[in-house]
């Protein structure tokens, strides 16, 4: 029998095949809200003579990050909280987008 290549994203990291079936619903539901939360940010990126610009940018790259690791690397809610806590330093403008990650259902467990 032939040992199957683990499968990768398009950025060549090795994507979670093995997620519990449980933790697969918390998956999907956190993907579908940060997609509904990216569209909202998506709206203001365009305004670029706002002042408060640079906090949707954040919050944008903070919401893409985290939709790629999710969508790609996602092993528990446990594991994606870790993420957002090392995000949260690196995006201190998108702080109200990050607690309300945070309080997604499945994610305040792990808070």
């Amino acid at each position: 029998m032939e040992d199957k290549a683990p499968e990768q994203n398009v950025a060549g990291n090795q994507v979670n095949t093995r997620i519990l079936p449980q933790d697969k619903i918390v998956q999907e539901e956190v993907l579908n809200q940060l997609k509904l939360i990216r569209d909202d940010i998506q709206k203001q990126l365009y305004d670029t003579a706002s002042p408060a610009r640079e906090a949707y940018v954040q919050k944008a790259n903070f919401t893409y990050a985290l939709i790629y690791k999710v969508k790609d690397e996602f092993q528990s809610p446990k594991d994606i909280m870790k993420f957002i806590h090392e995000l949260e330093k690196k995006y201190p403008l998108a702080i109200d987008t990050i607690d309300q990650v945070k309080h997604l259902p499945g994610m305040q467990a792990f808070l």
